[in-house]
């Protein structure tokens, strides 16, 4: 009995200190941003101003709270798409499918393969990048047992792919979401 009062006071302790830095009631949406690149980058993208950033010339993650942002840069997946899809007209009736939808299905596979409970629900592409984006609402349980949530945002352009995860937990994703799709807009990338 003592041992299950303890465990039930940590339980309570862990709740409450976690509250305050997310967990629900707290986010609110930046006003300020910055622009994400390096000289050496193929891609940027705004970000809210001070959030913990880090990242090299492939890579790129933006980080505060439960809020996280990890980007990861290929130079192989625009080759693999357009190998993928083949010709544009089989049996002369054009694909409806972009390049860009192939290799999100593709890179769908490593994510399944990294998340437990991965689950997501297609999105279709960005109103703002139409013919190079594709994206997806996803959830996976983490390592400590709580529930994530975000978009799985694929990209293409001629030389690079972009693989984007835009994660928050579960419980704030309805208020971190105009944040996400407000991010996802600003992604560039270049063909130098």
């Amino acid at each position: 009995m003592v041992s299950l009062i303890a465990l039930v006071m940590v339980g309570l302790g862990v709740t409450m200190f976690l509250g305050p830095m997310g967990g629900g009631g707290g986010f609110e949406m930046p006003t300020e941003f910055e622009i994400w690149r390096t000289q050496s980058s193929s891609f940027q993208f705004e970000y809210p101003k001070g959030w913990e950033t880090g990242g090299t010339k492939m890579t790129a993650s933006v980080k505060k709270g439960s809020i996280s942002i990890k980007v990861r840069d290929s130079v192989q997946g625009s080759l693999k798409a357009d190998i993928i899809a083949g010709p544009t007209a089989v049996d002369g009736e054009k694909n409806p499918k972009l390049p860009v939808d192939i290799m999100h299905e593709v890179m769908k596979e490593d994510v399944v393969k990294e998340f437990t409970n991965y689950s997501e629900f297609d999105m279709g592409r960005l109103e703002s990048k139409p013919k190079n984006s594709h994206y997806s609402q996803y959830s996976h349980s983490s390592f400590f047992g709580g529930e994530r949530a975000g978009y799985r945002l694929t990209m293409l352009n001629a030389k690079y792919q972009l693989n984007i995860l835009l994660e928050c937990d579960a419980d704030e994703f309805d208020q971190v979401k105009p944040l996400f799709e407000k991010i996802m807009s600003t992604f560039n990338v270049n063909s130098n």
